[in-house]
């Protein structure tokens, strides 16, 4: 290859990492979007570069190696992810129950696979990005629990939320609320847009 064939190429991958780090969270799949007001469950969808399992004995499912969920309200990456799944309602056969109950706008989005996803564990270079509100958060581990419908993020948690970026050992996401409580020795810094300096005289 000669130099001249090998330098616009080299620019060309350039301009395309930056681009890809550029647009992280402006994407489609993880621009802010408001909830859509459809009746019963809205799809999860899950992407991994590794391997994966589900299964239907036990209803675990694990996914490795840069995975990413895109669920209605929110976009979340990490390297390993493990989904306990409540298969109950299903029949061995995997058809639907006989009866099925009415779709309710009440249930939470984490449905998938057949049964409501019970928890969720995601590890590793966690990025969480909420849809609703544009506040992100990174993480060493998040667990989501379908109890409270809470998400639990430890290990050097930052969340930024416009201007402000928080730091704590341990953060509680408390979804349908929208709020993040934080445990453990909390800080918070404020980076203003416009400062409040008195203007310099011509």
């Amino acid at each position: 290859m000669t130099v001249r064939t090998f330098l616009p190429l080299a620019l060309m991958a350039g301009l395309a990492a930056v681009s890809a780090q550029n647009t992280l969270f402006n994407t489609s799949t993880t621009a802010p979007i408001a909830p859509k007001a459809v009746a019963g469950p809205q799809p999860i969808e899950v992407l991994a570069s590794g391997p994966a399992s589900i299964s239907l004995t036990d209803g675990v499912a694990t996914y490795k190696t840069n995975v990413r969920v895109n669920d209605p309200q929110f976009f979340l990456r990490c390297e390993s992810l493990r989904l306990l799944l409540d298969l109950k309602s299903v029949k061995s056969t995997n058809q639907p129950p006989a009866t099925p109950s009415p779709p309710s706008t009440n249930t939470p989005p984490l449905n998938a696979m057949g049964g409501r996803i019970r928890e969720a564990e995601a590890l590793g270079n966690v990025v969480f990005s909420n849809k609703v509100d544009s506040t992100q958060a990174f993480a060493d581990r998040v667990v989501y629990h379908a109890t409270n419908d809470a998400f639990e993020l430890t290990g050097d948690v930052r969340v930024l939320r416009g201007e402000f970026t928080s730091r704590a050992p341990k953060f509680l996401y408390y979804r349908a609320k929208g709020v993040f409580e934080s445990y453990g020795e909390s800080t918070t810094t404020f980076t203003p847009a416009k400062t409040n300096a008195p203007a310099k005289k011509p």
